[in-house]
């Protein structure tokens, strides 16, 4: 086994042991490495070797880690027209797909991460972890809304970045949902992207105080029923639409800046 092969091993197990996760098997003749029954798949790009953890090899995101490739990579070619450096903001994290990219390709100095489905989170930990970025990469196990309340969680098989927050105030209520704009009182945002299944309107409120104060770009998901609550977004702090890109059947993605 390689020093880099024990160092990777090393690096998931102890992540594993520290959210609860039985290593289960190693292997040290195969590739990608066998771990919990999961796999280390790697991607190269522009002569760099990144690292994803992959759990489930059909996951709607995995899939594409699964085979050697980033996820929605028109969409990150796109961003990185726009964006060249600094903090970048990414709710709805899931495993790290846009983290990675923003920080090795995309000179980002610091991604500070909203994840709330505690099942991503770890991979987004472990891929953090395997791709030495730790130090640059702050992650909240929080939901972002514009007001604070709990929320259930459910997660589609096969689709965990398709996870759904629901109000609640019963027992179910296990994940913290929080207004985003009190975590960058004393810190400039450059970019945000928002990817919440069906809550990016409420998140852009909760972040209002922010945008309008540091005025950064904004690339953010929007379906059908919240378009006119999009548009509504643009014309009260004054940003424009100057990309998109559709990939999913009413889902719009947009890529807006600020106006002037």
């Amino acid at each position: 086994m390689s020093s880099l092969d024990r160092r990777l091993i090393n690096i998931v197990k102890k992540i594993f042991n520290a959210f609860g996760f039985e290593v289960i098997r190693l292997h040290n003749n195969q590739s990608p490495t066998k771990i919990a029954e999961g796999s280390i798949s790697e991607i190269l790009r522009c002569g760099r070797k990144i690292l994803f953890f992959v759990v489930d090899p059909q996951d709607s995101i995995q899939k594409f880690h699964a085979v050697g490739r980033f996820y929605e990579e028109e969409e990150l070619e796109l961003i990185g027209k726009y964006f060249h450096g600094g903090l970048f903001l990414d709710v709805g994290a899931n495993v790290g797909n846009h983290a990675v990219f923003a920080l090795k390709f995309l000179k980002a100095s610091k991604v500070v991460a909203f994840e709330p489905n505690p099942v991503a989170r770890k991979i987004l930990l472990v891929n953090i972890a395997l791709n030495e970025l730790s130090n640059r990469v702050e992650i909240h196990p929080l939901g972002l809304s514009d007001r604070n309340f709990s929320a259930a969680i459910s997660i589609p098989t096969g689709n965990m970045g398709g996870a759904r927050l629901e109000e609640t105030d019963g027992e179910d209520g296990v994940i913290a949902v929080r207004s985003g704009d009190p975590f960058f009182v004393d810190r400039k945002v450059d970019f945000i992207k928002i990817d919440a299944e069906g809550c990016e309107i409420s998140v852009l409120s909760g972040l209002g105080n922010t945008i309008s104060r540091d005025r950064p770009t904004i690339f953010v998901e929007v379906d059908e029923i919240n378009e006119q609550g999009f548009r509504r977004f643009l014309d009260k702090f004054g940003y424009s639409v100057a990309e998109e890109y559709g990939r999913y059947a009413n889902i719009m993605n947009y890529l807006i800046l600020p106006d002037g």
